[in-house]
């Protein structure tokens, strides 16, 4: 079973290429464009899995900074983080800050960019232990 990496690292993005990706999103005020379409199908991790990771990356958001850069948030901000270790198996995970903490949410990507703005983005280091499985998912196609 893949797991979290304890020095997980979110990097702005110096040209290098690579896999684990984040974006950060902020609520802009007035019209924004909105891409229509819909979500794509996608494998889907073991729901155990799933919440492992999301409670592993929250804890560590609200206990210290994950960034190599000082972030200073703002109520309803999204932070998505994007595992993409092996080709077609990408895992999409994101956080609100809500309350002065980092909460874990269910939203799509379609949601997440409606009324909001990436304002940063850039690449993760050491986000997992090991690589992420076939095994790892309940959905193969």
């Amino acid at each position: 079973m893949c797991k979290i990496s304890k020095e997980l690292k979110l990097s702005t993005n110096d040209g290098t290429q690579t896999c684990d990706t984040w974006a950060y999103y902020r609520l802009v005020e007035g019209e924004n464009d909105y891409y229509g379409g819909e979500d794509l199908w996608m494998k889907q991790l073991k729901p155990e899995i799933k919440q492992n990771h999301k409670r592993t990356i929250c804890s560590m958001l609200n206990k210290s900074s994950c960034f190599d850069f000082v972030l200073i948030p703002q109520e309803e901000d999204i932070l998505q983080i994007i595992f993409n270790k092996n080709k077609g198996s990408m895992v999409f995970h994101y956080f609100i800050f809500s309350n002065n903490k980092w909460k874990t949410i269910y939203i799509t990507s379609k949601e997440v960019s409606y009324e909001r703005e990436v304002i940063m983005y850039g690449k993760i280091t050491n986000g997992l232990k090991s690589p992420i499985k076939r095994s790892d998912f309940i959905y193969d196609y």
